[in-house]
């Protein structure tokens, strides 16, 4: 018998179906990309311009001298902290203790005698000059053995950086927690200076003053000098009717360099004369009883530390 099947009904793939709402999300997502097409020489341009500044950004990198050599501080494979000296200058960092607010895991606490270093919670047991730190500060690599040396001013410095856990291979014994890198600016062929001036609140007025000095082809000179008067103090001690908390210093360095044939020579002579008077506690004021049962009084007299 023959077959009839022009009264079939026709199969319609499903796929060849799709619902409103489907063709309504595709139709976004193809005005999105004809979007971004459109907005494409933008995006490229702004790509140009950062390949264009990518060698004046990569001039920025920190070089360090951890491993006693010039290498960029990304390529060091310890944990390390390094500013240049421009950083620490616009941020007015003058002093270690200002530094350590700056570095995670670095504690500095000043005493009477000297100071104490901490890394990563490892430091002497004491400021003694019997006992060794155990956190080793250089500066242009010579190593500072007392407390009272590694807390002097910061100036003049093409950058500081802090390594962070035992260098003791490259450093020596005293590196247990880490050390502290201090460079001065060297001197070169180019001869230039500044000087500055500032002045502050409490009458604090101070200055700085750098002098390149080039002294020949192979020798050159530079010369620091920084200090401040301190100011009239910012903390008012009722005990004894004057102020507390001036910061009065003066300080210089002296560097010379030279080459003898394969032999480069270097000659660093610096002093500090700090008489800041920053050092003082905030005790309970001894006129004041004591509540009953309360372990706290109000704190209303300064005392000069």
């Amino acid at each position: 018998p023959a077959m009839h099947t022009a009264n079939c009904p026709r199969r319609v793939h499903p796929v060849q179906r799709a619902p409103a709402r489907q063709l309504s999300k595709r139709t976004l997502l193809s005005a999105a990309a004809v979007a971004s097409l459109l907005s494409a020489p933008g995006v490229w341009a702004q790509t140009a311009a950062a390949g264009d500044g990518a060698e004046s950004s990569a001039q920025r990198v920190e070089v360090t001298g951890a491993r006693k050599r010039s290498e960029q501080a990304k390529d060091v494979p310890i944990a390390i902290e390094s500013f240049s000296g421009k950083f620490l200058q616009d941020a007015a960092i003058t002093t270690p203790l200002q530094l350590q607010f700056n570095v995670p895991n670095l504690t500095i606490q000043t005493y009477e005698t000297g100071g104490l270093i901490t890394l990563r919670g490892v430091g002497a047991g004491s400021t003694g000059l019997g006992y060794d730190p155990s956190s080793a500060v250089h500066i242009d690599g010579i190593y500072l053995g007392t407390s009272s040396q590694a807390l002097g001013r910061l100036f003049d410095l093409s950058g500081l950086e802090v390594l962070k856990g035992p260098q003791g291979t490259l450093y020596g014994r005293n590196a247990t927690g880490g050390v502290v890198n201090i460079n001065t600016r060297a001197p070169n062929n180019t001869f230039g200076g500044r000087v500055e001036l500032n002045a502050g609140s409490f009458s604090n007025y101070g200055a700085e003053a750098e002098l390149n000095l080039p002294l020949g082809a192979d020798s050159a000179m530079r010369v620091a000098l920084v200090g401040s008067n301190g100011g009239k103090g910012t903390v008012y001690n009722i005990n004894s009717g004057n102020m507390v908390g001036d910061d009065a210093y003066s300080a210089g360095r002296l560097r010379l360099r030279t080459k003898l044939g394969a032999v480069t020579a270097d000659l660093l002579a610096q002093f500090i004369d700090d008489t800041s008077n920053q050092s003082y506690a905030t005790i309970a004021d001894p006129r004041t009883p004591l509540p009953i049962g309360y372990n706290s009084v109000d704190v209303e007299t300064t005392y000069q530390g």
